[in-house]
């Protein structure tokens, strides 16, 4: 190899690593193209865990469903319950009031809003009062019912039309104080 070639390549790889470090720093995730992927919205970081359709006459959901206000639990015939399970990280020094607002928005542009479930269902999202991720913490905590079940994630239930279950993508629209992000949902 004559030096004009090895100089070549040796300012090729210095200029590659000038190059690579700055792939992995292109700021704050806000797009999720699936629910695995984590997003950003402020400090903290979220992710679904999962989203299913939740049936009132079911065992299982039955405590999934705990909470939810009079006027919200009757169905009609072209409705149903849908619940997402999310993650929230901290990963800083410091406490961080977790997202304020989360909306489902269908191919239509039809926004979808979450029933404020009682503080009496262990596995909700408070709405009314969001929750303080402790720094280095997540949500939900380990030791809470939410923590410990398969799903690990805090549910926001929606009362959604069965039509919007078809008019895909939903997605999920994560709003913070000062920043949002969005998740595609997995229908």
């Amino acid at each position: 190899m004559t030096a004009s070639v090895r100089l070549l390549v040796v300012l090729a790889f210095a200029a590659l690593g000038l190059v690579l470090p700055a792939c992995g720093s292109e700021g704050p995730t806000t797009k999720g193209e699936s629910e695995a992927v984590y997003v950003d919205v402020g400090e903290l970081e979220y992710q679904v865990q999962t989203t299913r359709q939740l049936n009132p006459t079911d065992a299982a959901d039955r405590a999934y469903l705990v909470g939810v206000p009079p006027e919200e639990r009757q169905l009609a015939p072209d409705e149903t319950f849908y619940g997402v399970w999310i993650r929230v990280e901290n990963e800083t020094e410091r406490n961080h009031q977790a997202a304020t607002r989360f909306e489902v928005v269908d191919a239509r542009e039809n926004v979808y809003e979450p029933i404020p479930l009682a503080p009496e269902n262990a596995f909700a999202y408070s709405l009314r009062q969001p929750p303080t991720v402790q720094p280095m913490g997540t949500l939900p905590s380990a030791n809470s019912p939410a923590g410990e079940g398969t799903i690990n994630g805090l549910l926001l239930l929606y009362k959604l039309p069965s039509q919007a279950l078809q008019l895909r993508p939903l997605d999920l629209i994560i709003q913070g104080r000062e920043s949002e992000a969005e998740i595609v949902l997995d229908v």
